[in-house]
C-alpha cells in the first residue's frame, strides 16, 4: 500500500490515546499531503463538543475543534474526490478515561488538582469513583466513538472486522478509504512497521508527545493511579464490553481488571521502578517461610510483577506443613530441601551449607545463583538477598512481614538484618505503624519505605 501526494492523512480518534505522538511524528516527515488532527467530524459531536467548552467559559475553542468545522465542510463537499488515509488508536478504556479526566480536570472539578493536599487526593478519588460507577456502555465515549464518529462519516464498522489483538494493529480498506488502527499499547513497538505498510514511507521514531508524566499533574496523576480501586462488577462491565473485546485479548482484560482491583498500593511500583521502566527483567525472591499460597499481599507482588511482563524467581524452603504447589505465569517457584530447616536465618541456598571461608561462600552463589536484575528478600531472607545482589552488584529490596525488635532477640541475631538492609533501594511494609518500628529496628531512613497494605 502506497500514499499518493493528494491523499490527505487524517490523524483521527478520540481522545487521550495517544494521537499527538503520532501526530507530531508524521507532521515531522514534512509529507507533501494535507495532515489534519482532529476527534471529531460527525456534525452533531462536533456541536456537543463545542457547547461543552462554551459552558465552561471557554473563550478560545482548542485548535482540533477549529479544524473540525474547517475537514467537515470539506468532507462533505470532497469526499469522493481523494483517497482518504485515516490513522486511529486505541486505549485501554479506564487509563484512558484516567488520561482524559486529569487533561480536562479544571472543568470537571471546582478547581485544578495540581497540588499535594490530601483533600484534593480525597476529592479525586471520589469524583472518579462516582464517574465509573455511572458507567454505561451504550453512552460511554470510547465505547461509542467508532460508531457515532468512524461509522457515520466514512461508512465504516470496524466491529464488523478482525482486530489482530496479539499483533496490535490493522490495516483496512473500503471505498476510498484506508484505515489504520492502532492499540496504544503496543504503540512504540509497531508503529514504524505499521506506517510503513500503511503508506510506503519509512518513519524512524515516534515523537514521545502529551505524556502525562510531563505535565504538571503527573504526581497527582501517579499517586491516583496507584490509589484507584474498582469493584470487581463494575470491572466485569467495563471489560465484558464490545470495545473491550475487539481490541484486547481475554488475557489483556483479565489483567487490566486484577490491575485495577488490587487495591490502594503502590502495585509494586517500587519494584518496577528499580527494575527500569523496560518489560522483561529477572527478579529473584528470597522467602524463606515459602508460604506465597497463604499470603495475599506477597503473591498480589509477584503476580502485578509477572503481569507487568518481568520473570520472577520465587526461592523458599520445603514446608511439609503447609501446600507450596503455587503456580503463575512467568514465576518459577523453587522450594529447596534442607537438613537444618531454620526459617529465621535468612537463608535458601546456603541453608545448611558451612563454609571454612568467604571466597568459597561466594564461589557456591555464583555456581547456584544465576545473575538477576533485581534481588528482593522477605523478612530474613534479606541477610541472602543482600549477599546476592552484592555479589553481582545489582539492587536489593525488602518485603517486610514480621519485624524482630533488638531487645527481644538480641544483637548476635538482629545483627546481620541490619547490616542487610544497609544499602536498600527500597522495603515494603504494611502500614504507617508497622513502618515506623521497621525503620527504627532495621535503621532504614524512612524515605525508601512503600506502604502495601496487607488486604490489598
Amino acid at each position: 500500500m502506497h500514499l499518493s501526494p493528494s491523499d490527505p492523512i487524517l490523524i483521527y480518534q478520540m481522545g487521550k490515546v495517544g494521537s499527538s505522538a503520532v501526530y507530531k511524528s508524521v507532521k515531522a516527515l514534512e509529507l507533501p499531503n494535507a495532515l489534519y488532527h482532529v476527534h471529531f467530524l460527525d456534525p452533531d459531536n462536533t456541536q456537543a463538543a463545542i457547547d461543552y467548552y462554551q459552558s465552561r467559559s471557554k473563550a478560545v475553542l482548542p485548535g482540533h475543534l477549529k479544524e473540525s468545522l474547517h475537514l467537515q465542510s470539506y468532507i462533505r463537499a470532497h469526499r469522493s474526490d481523494h483517497r482518504w488515509k485515516i490513522i486511529t488508536l486505541v486505549r485501554d478504556p479506564i487509563s484512558r478515561a484516567l488520561s482524559d479526566f486529569f487533561q480536562n480536570q479544571s472543568a470537571i472539578l471546582n478547581h485544578p488538582v495540581l497540588h499535594e493536599g490530601s483533600d484534593a487526593h480525597d476529592q479525586v478519588l471520589e469524583t472518579l469513583l462516582e464517574r465509573f460507577r455511572q458507567f454505561n456502555e451504550a453512552e460511554d465515549y470510547a465505547c461509542t466513538w467508532f460508531d457515532k464518529e468512524l461509522k457515520r462519516v466514512f461508512d465504516f464498522d470496524i466491529f464488523a472486522h478482525h482486530f489482530p489483538k496479539a499483533r496490535g494493529y490493522q490495516i483496512y480498506s473500503h471505498t476510498n478509504v484506508d484505515i489504520l488502527c492502532l492499540k496504544l499499547e503496543r504503540l512504540n513497538d509497531v508503529f514504524a512497521q505499521a506506517f510503513k505498510q500503511f503508506t510506503g514511507v519509512t518513519i524512524n521514531r515516534l515523537d514521545p508527545a502529551n505524556r502525562a508524566s510531563q505535565k504538571p499533574y503527573k504526581k497527582a496523576y501517579n499517586r491516583i493511579c496507584h490509589a484507584l480501586t474498582l469493584p470487581n462488577p463494575l470491572l466485569e462491565r467495563i471489560y465484558n464490553t464490545r470495545f473491550a473485546r475487539q481490541f484486547y485479548t481475554a488475557e489483556e482484560r483479565s489483567q487490566s481488571r486484577r490491575r485495577w482491583a488490587i487495591g490502594p498500593t503502590d502495585r509494586a511500583s517500587a519494584m518496577s521502578r528499580t527494575a527500569s521502566a523496560d518489560r522483561g527483567r529477572d527478579i529473584l525472591i528470597i522467602h524463606p517461610e515459602g508460604n506465597i499460597g497463604n499470603n495475599p499481599n506477597l503473591s498480589a507482588i509477584v503476580e502485578t510483577l509477572c503481569d507487568e511482563g518481568h520473570r520472577v524467581d520465587l526461592h523458599s524452603l520445603r514446608r511439609p506443613d503447609i501446600p507450596q504447589d503455587y503456580r503463575y505465569q512467568r514465576l518459577n517457584f523453587t522450594c529447596h530441601e534442607t537438613p537444618r530447616p531454620s526459617l529465621t536465618d535468612g537463608h535458601v541456598f546456603l541453608s545448611g551449607k558451612a563454609f571454612t571461608n568467604k571466597e568459597d561462600r561466594e564461589r557456591y552463589l555464583r555456581k547456584h545463583v544465576p545473575p538477576f536484575d533485581l534481588v528482593i528478600g522477605v523478612d530474613r531472607g534479606i541477610i541472602e538477598a543482600d549477599e546476592i545482589a552484592r555479589l553481582n552488584r545489582k539492587p536489593c529490596g525488602l518485603i517486610s512481614y514480621e519485624i524482630f525488635f533488638a531487645e527481644e532477640t538480641g544483637l548476635e541475631f538482629k545483627g546481620p538484618e541490619i547490616q542487610a538492609c544497609a544499602n536498600l533501594e527500597f522495603a515494603i511494609c504494611q502500614d504507617r505503624v508497622r513502618s515506623i518500628h521497621l525503620c527504627a529496628q532495621n535503621r532504614i531512613p524512612v524515605e525508601k519505605v512503600v506502604l502495601i497494605p496487607v488486604a490489598g
